[in-house]
């Protein structure tokens, strides 16, 4: 699965992802389900938008208000055919700017995270869908989902499933409207492994509310400082 990422290199997301308009955005080190994240969109002659939409896909079909079933994650081998996902997989398809993103080693005294990233180029984009939801009584909600794939041999040390990302080829074909399933499907594999970096990082992710450099603190998996146990 894929719970929490980054997005800190926020001066270079324009240029990388040939958007027109300025991105309003924050430098982010703890991203989590819930909370607005930036995403890209492609409009009918190819231009791409930059929209801020609500992580956790709520069906647009969902009429109950009391329920809003949260969707972080849709797998990639289902997400043609499963309905919450089907119709958004088909016309609402969008690229979610990352540097990085965390996954979580269990089976110790406490979660130890890692982080991983892609050094070159640096930025990248999980592969997304999205739908709009209707609050009774209240304006249209963007929310979406990222989409996960088996994972490669470096993330599957940590986790059984990985995001998908997309590479810059990838992405156009992503957003094209007119790409075919075949086409789609075939991005779904595992990125590749010689361009990926895993590093323990510092327990203070574990914690939604820390947002800040600490979160991508280089500490040893060993270690006995224990992030909470100071506070």
């Amino acid at each position: 699965m894929c719970g929490r990422f980054t997005l800190t290199r926020i001066d270079e997301v324009e240029e990388f992802f040939g958007l027109d308009k300025n991105v309003a955005a924050e430098v982010r080190y703890n991203i989590a389900p819930s909370q607005k994240v930036l995403a890209i969109t492609s409009g009918s002659e190819g231009q791409r938008s930059p929209h801020f939409m609500e992580w956790g896909l709520i069906p647009s079909w969902n009429k109950n208000s009391g329920s809003r079933p949260r969707l972080i994650n849709a797998r990639a081998e289902t997400v043609a055919r499963k309905r919450p996902f089907r119709d958004a997989f088909e016309s609402r398809r969008c690229l979610i700017p990352a540097d990085g993103f965390f996954e979580w080693r269990r089976g110790s005294r406490f979660k130890e995270p890692y982080y991983f990233t892609v050094p070159n180029p640096g930025l990248f984009a999980f592969a997304g869908v999205w739908d709009f939801w209707v609050p009774p009584g209240h304006s249209p909600v963007q929310t979406l989902t990222i989409l996960t794939t088996h994972p490669n041999i470096l993330v599957s040390e940590i986790h059984n499933r990985m995001p998908v990302i997309l590479d810059e080829d990838s992405q156009s074909i992503w957003l094209n409207q007119e790409s075919d399933q075949f086409s789609l499907q075939s991005l779904f594999l595992p990125f590749p492994v010689t361009n990926m970096t895993m590093t323990p990082v510092n327990k203070a992710v574990n914690k939604v509310s820390v947002d800040s450099p600490l979160c991508i603190q280089r500490q040893s998996p060993d270690s006995e400082l224990d992030f909470f146990s100071s506070k």
